[in-house]
């Protein structure tokens, strides 16, 4: 018995008994021939077409993306100390939060800005000891609300690391 392509397509073959020289055979392995052809060029478009878009969103790059804003800068003193002479400076703009009490926060608020993914750089004091970070490539997070801007937050551990992330608060 010789079923070309109905069983492919998901059709039952009805029993029909073709002999290899029989023209009618020639003709259903053609047939099969063709439509498996087609079937492969649109397979393979398809997937062509499903890489090039993985590869243009693998590609796509920071300047080429969604844009974030940010509109807070926020520091967290997690120590037992006072936090002296906090600065954070980005793209040449300073937030200065001057000296944190211990447990204490400093935030400032202002209009949106774009997050253009420069570095921060942080300055302060902890324990006598002036300290600063090298600059601080701070990533967007994986999941956020579009329009709901970021905020910047910096967390002093209680024995005086940072810790840097981008947090989004999404209104109630």
């Amino acid at each position: 018995m010789v079923c070309y392509g109905q069983a492919f397509y998901g059709q039952a073959c009805h029993g029909q008994t073709l002999q290899i020289g029989d023209p009618s055979a020639a003709r259903q392995r053609k047939l099969f021939q063709r439509q498996f052809l087609i079937f492969v060029m649109i397979t393979k478009s398809a997937l062509t077409g499903c890489a090039a878009f993985l590869l243009t969103a693998c590609v796509t790059g920071p300047n080429n993306g969604p844009s974030f804003t940010y509109s807070e800068i926020e520091v967290i003193n997690n120590s037992d100390e006072t936090i002296q002479g906090m600065t954070i400076t980005v793209t040449g703009r300073v937030t200065d939060c001057g000296d944190i009490v211990a447990l204490g926060i400093c935030s400032e608020r202002f209009g949106r800005r774009n997050y253009t993914q420069a570095p921060f750089v942080v300055e302060w004091t902890f324990g006598n000891k002036p300290r600063q970070t090298d600059e601080i490539d701070i990533a967007v997070p994986a999941y956020n609300a579009p329009g709901n801007p970021l905020y910047v937050e910096f967390e002093i551990s209680p024995e005086g690391a940072l810790s840097a992330s981008l947090v989004q608060k999404i209104p109630p």
